[in-house]
């Protein structure tokens, strides 16, 4: 069996009370290897560690593996590059924005798709601005190209911000667009539209809801919810009954409570109470109000 050895620093062959040897005379225990090879590895790491955290402060990491020609890119132009090397803020978007522009006007689709892989981890603010801004200079530029283009590709925060876009640039032109696709195409774009929609003219999308396939409507629930009762709850307790839908009216109930109960949590008790009062499902009024009581809990944390 294997003895146990006296525990012992690594060092203490040299830190006693008597004099130090010469060094060239000094030969330490072969177990001071055992101290020697795990301290090495730790300040290798420690290094890697600190240079990945000055190339990431310089922009150097987290953009171009994420953003290059391995996500379909066909080169970052300079002027990307040189706005991107800049320190997070207004003044790196400021300049953003006229080198995102100018690349979309050459080749739209890679801008966007730059943009939405930007490293989320690591600059989610930059990635959301940059995605918001390609998609809207190519909305800008040929709209039905855009929304046809995003319609086939597979994610979905490219399609949002395209097709968000689209529908506050043109509902009357998006609108149809997408209502003459086959029904199972509906759903990847008609709740952005209608986001988009109800930003310019939430009294005309939610009106157009009320006579709309009920599937499609229901999409956009939480935008009209948000379009009419986000100020004032008064809109959007009117519009509630004009539905005529059971599935679509339900889910209006628990949005708009929820609209209200966050906007204004001192009248949490009128809310469920009119929650209450709706014609939904009794179990539906029930998760409604637990909606309510819990978003009035989070707020007091």
């Amino acid at each position: 069996m294997c003895q146990a050895l006296p525990h012992r620093r690594f060092g203490d062959e040299v830190m006693g009370s008597k004099p130090h040897p010469p060094m060239k005379k000094l030969k330490l225990p072969n177990r001071s290897f055992h101290y020697w090879i795990p301290f090495t590895i730790a300040c290798k790491r420690i290094a890697a560690v600190l240079a990945s955290l000055v190339l990431l402060a310089h922009g150097e990491i987290g953009f171009a593996a994420d953003a290059g020609t391995a996500n379909g890119a066909a080169g970052i132009p300079e002027d990307i590059t040189k706005a991107m090397s800049m320190p997070k803020g207004a003044e790196r978007n400021a300049a953003l924005v006229p080198a995102i522009k100018a690349w979309v006007d050459k080749s739209p689709a890679d801008a966007v798709t730059w943009a939405t892989n930007i490293n989320t981890s690591s600059d989610r603010e930059t990635c959301l601005f940059a995605s918001d801004t390609a998609s809207a200079a190519w909305v800008a530029k040929d709209d039905l190209g855009a929304a046809e283009w995003a319609l086939k590709n597979p994610s979905g925060l490219i399609r949002h911000y395209i097709f968000r876009n689209f529908g506050e640039k043109d509902p009357a032109r998006a609108i149809p667009w997408i209502m003459a696709k086959p029904e199972e195409q509906h759903k990847q774009a008609i709740g952005a539209l209608i986001e988009g929609w109800c930003k310019i003219d939430v009294k005309a999308a939610s009106e157009w809801a009320l006579s709309a396939p009920p599937a499609d409507a229901m999409e956009g629930v939480y935008s009209f919810a948000i379009g009419l009762a986000g100020k004032n709850p008064q809109p959007g307790m009117d519009w509630v009954p004009k539905i005529k839908d059971d599935e679509f009216r339900a889910a209006a109930v628990s949005c708009v409570g929820f609209v209200w109960a966050r906007r204004y949590p001192n009248q949490a008790d009128q809310v469920k109470d009119w929650i209450k009062q709706q014609s939904i499902p009794e179990d539906k009024k029930t998760a409604a109000v637990a909606r309510v009581e819990e978003t009035v809990q989070k707020l007091k944390k």
